[in-house]
C-alpha cells in the first residue's frame, strides 16, 4: 500500500532537519523504505557526503558499512536455515561452500601455527566462536600479519581465508572477521 504524499513529505522534511543542522554531526544521509514485497515507499537523500565537502548525498552513494556486513548476512542465513535450504551445525556442508575452511591452522599462544582441534560450523561463524579474529584486538594475529601481508580491511576473499584462526574452533568468543559476508557471497 503506497504512503500518502504528506507521509512521504513528513519524511524529507524529518530528514532535511537533521542534515540541515550542523549540532547534529549528520553531514547526509540516505533512507528507504521497502514493503514486504519490495516495493519502495518512500526514498530520499538528503545533506552531502561529508561535513567538509558540498557535494551532495545521492541514493546510489555507496557507503563503507563494515562490520554491519556480519548482521546483514547473519538475517539471511537465518532465514535459509529458517527454509532448511543450509544447516547450522553440519561442517562438511559448511565445507562444500567453503573448503578453504578445511585446512584451516590456528595461531598458538606462541604465534605458531598448528592444526585445528575441532570442526567449524555456520553457528560458529555467525557468534564469533569459530576461531577467528582481528589484528586490531590480537596482538599475536598482528605479529602473523606484517610477514604474511594480509589486511582483513584492504583484502580481499582470499586474503581473508590466508588468515589463522586465534583460537580453536567452538573454545572461545572473539570478535573477528568471520569471514561471514565473503565467505557465504557464493552460498
Amino acid at each position: 500500500m503506497p504512503l500518502p504524499d504528506h507521509t512521504k513529505e513528513t519524511i524529507k522534511s524529518s530528514l532535511d532537519s537533521v542534515t540541515s543542522n550542523p549540532s547534529t554531526g549528520v553531514s547526509g544521509l540516505v533512507f528507504v523504505a521497502a514493503d514486504k514485497n519490495g516495493d519502495v515507499l518512500a526514498e530520499h537523500a538528503s545533506g552531502t557526503k561529508g561535513l567538509n565537502t558540498k557535494e551532495p548525498m545521492t541514493l546510489d552513494t555507496i557507503f563503507w558499512i563494515a562490520s554491519c556486513t556480519k548482521m546483514l548476512v547473519g538475517i539471511a542465513c537465518m532465514q535459509l536455515v529458517e527454509q532448511g535450504k543450509i544447516p547450522l551445525d553440519d561442517h562438511e556442508a559448511l565445507y562444500k561452500v567453503c573448503p578453504e575452511l578445511k585446512e584451516k591452522q590456528v595461531l598458538d599462544e606462541n604465534a605458531k601455527l598448528v592444526d585445528r582441534k575441532g570442526e567449524i560450523t555456520l553457528r560458529m561463524l555467525l557468534n564469533h566462536t569459530a576461531g577467528f579474529g582481528y589484528t586490531f584486538f590480537n596482538h599475536r594475529l598482528l605479529e602473523y600479519s606484517r610477514p604474511a601481508g594480509f589486511d582483513e580491511f584492504m583484502g580481499d576473499r582470499e586474503d581473508i581465508m590466508d588468515m589463522p584462526l586465534v583460537n580453536q574452533p567452538g573454545t572461545a568468543w572473539e570478535y573477528g572477521v568471520s569471514g561471514i559476508a565473503r565467505l557465504f557471497s557464493d552460498w
